[in-house]
């Protein structure tokens, strides 16, 4: 993996994180733990399910030790690897951008 790719996925992920009142988002950075954040055992579970959303992975049933979110960063970039994982979802201006595409496309095919 690139640095870029591992900034876009910390990026990613902060965003995620930060969707969460609960967590301390003023400490959030790579050498951060997750403890540190207030991420406790529950919030794991929730945090993880929300990962493999986000990022279109599947997280496997073993058990993997994370101590800090860079932690968690890179094993994302190895499962989005492993898993060929689909691109973050299309931006809502981009997205809209296609059925008036394929509107001008089809007028001028008629």
């Amino acid at each position: 993996m690139s640095s870029s790719d591992t900034t876009n996925t910390f990026n990613r992920l902060a965003a995620m994180l930060a969707q969460d009142p609960t967590l301390k988002h003023d400490h959030l950075a790579p050498d951060a733990t997750l403890e540190g954040l207030g991420i406790d055992s529950l919030g794991m579970v929730e945090m993880l399910w929300n990962v493999e959303n986000e990022f279109g992975i599947k997280l496997p049933l073993k058990t993997v030790e994370m101590h800090t979110v860079g932690d968690l960063v890179r094993y994302i970039d190895a499962l989005a690897a492993r898993q060929g994982a689909r691109p973050p979802a299309a931006e809502p201006a981009a997205a809209s951008a296609l059925p008036a595409e394929r509107s001008a496309a089809s007028s001028r095919t008629t």
